[in-house]
């Protein structure tokens, strides 16, 4: 067998070989090229002195570097390379170089470990007194900056690390989790006393129908309610103070009956132009205001009985609605024919069974006269509000019909 011994190997039947160092054996890593040994050789002796190159350059870094134990797993890679290193040189050297380091650096981590199960330690304690604290603004920018402080600051030891992390993170969870919820019911109880006040306005429209005493009771009763009521956020509660505040003035200082009069034309003719949905407990409100009222003059008891019939129109046509959104599917998506059409058929019906319970009443009424005139006057009442709720739909109906 043709041998030859080259510096840190050798070559035999042209293969290259590497001498055996510390624990690795004798190994091949490569061949004769083209008949040249020197070019061959030459290759490797240049590939280990790139790697001794880059392992003084990590040398030169960790001794300029404040954390050289950052460093500390690169070299264990670069000492485990070692042994799968195809180049010509003195591994052994390089190993021990990497060792020292190696050696150096797990004394520093070792010691910055410690180091840091202190750090640790302390910031454990922080975090205990800062999930107690009461303002929660204060005790979130504490938890933020403990919580930072953790994060910049490495492992602790081996032996302490783990039980460490396992103790402060569920300190910190449960912190946030505490701190969602409590913003999350403060917001639905915001949204609550949101809701409260807008309650107080509306029943503060309605104080327009009362009054002397009664007004003056009721209103302080909606004020104590007021004062009473749970705190929302400054840029929703002043717009409704200053409604609430505007409303009562306004019940406060009513207006004279023919002035009123006017004013509530306009609103439901208002309705009925802009073919609005008005809320139904307002066209009631109305509808009671309009009773109440004491009107002397005759073009103001007829301007009332036409509004009264507006407003019968529009309560009986919401009625009608909400029965289209009951009856038909999808009712709400449908075309305007499509509603008319579907409105056309609940009138009909509803008339349909208007006129049979008018028929029946009449036929009683001839059956069981009375000799009260009391009596009389209520049967001759009901009588009349029956046929006004015929005339009413066959009305809805020709108009529907237009």
């Amino acid at each position: 067998m043709n041998t030859k011994e080259i510096p840190f190997g050798q070559i035999t039947e042209n293969k290259i070989y590497l001498h055996a160092w510390g624990d690795h054996p004798q190994r091949e890593i490569g061949e004769v090229k083209d008949g040249n040994e020197d070019a061959s050789i030459q290759y490797f002796v240049l590939r280990y002195e790139e790697l001794d190159g880059k392992i003084t350059e990590i040398e030169t870094r960790i001794e300029q570097a404040e954390n050289k134990g950052s460093f500390l797993m690169k070299l264990l890679h670069l000492k485990e390379s070692l042994a799968s290193h195809d180049g010509l040189g003195d591994y052994q050297a390089l190993a021990l170089r990497l060792d020292n380091q190696i050696s150096l650096l797990q004394e520093i981590v070792e010691k910055n470990r410690l180091k840091n199960s202190e750090i640790k330690k302390e910031l454990l304690e922080e975090v205990k007194q800062a999930v107690e604290m009461v303002n929660w603004k204060e005790a979130t920018e504490k938890i933020t900056d403990i919580r930072l402080r953790w994060i910049k600051t490495g492992n602790a030891t081996d032996d302490e690390n783990q039980a460490l992390e396992e103790e402060f993170w569920p300190y910190i969870n449960q912190f946030y989790e505490r701190k969602k919820s409590f913003y999350e019911d403060k917001i639905r109880l915001a949204a609550h006393f949101e809701k409260k006040y807008r309650e107080i306005i509306e029943e503060a429209r309605e104080a327009k129908s009362l009054f002397g005493f009664k007004q003056k009771e009721f209103i302080q009763s909606l004020k104590n309610r007021w004062k009473e009521n749970g705190s929302v956020l400054p840029e929703i509660y002043l717009p409704l103070q200053e409604e609430f505040t505007r409303v009562l003035k306004e019940v406060v200082k009513k207006p004279e009956p023919g002035q009123r009069l006017k004013d509530i034309a306009w609103k439901v003719d208002k309705f009925i132009t802009n073919h609005q949905r008005p809320n139904i407990h307002e066209l009631k409100a109305l509808q009671g205001e309009l009773k109440k009222m004491f009107l002397k003059r005759p073009d103001e008891k007829q301007l009332r009985y036409k509004i009264n019939g507006h407003l019968m129109q529009l309560i009986e046509l919401d009625f009608v609605e909400k029965i289209c959104f009951k009856k038909f599917r999808d009712y709400p998506k449908k075309s305007d024919s499509e509603k008319a059409e579907c409105k056309t058929i609940v009138i009909q019906d509803l008339l349909d069974r208007d006129k049979a319970e008018l028929t029946l009443f009449e036929q009683n009424l001839e059956k069981f006269k009375s000799y009260d005139p009391k009596v009389n006057q209520m049967m001759d009442k009901k009588l009349n509000y029956q046929r006004q709720k015929i005339e009413l739909k066959e009305k809805l109906l020709r108009e529907l019909s237009r």
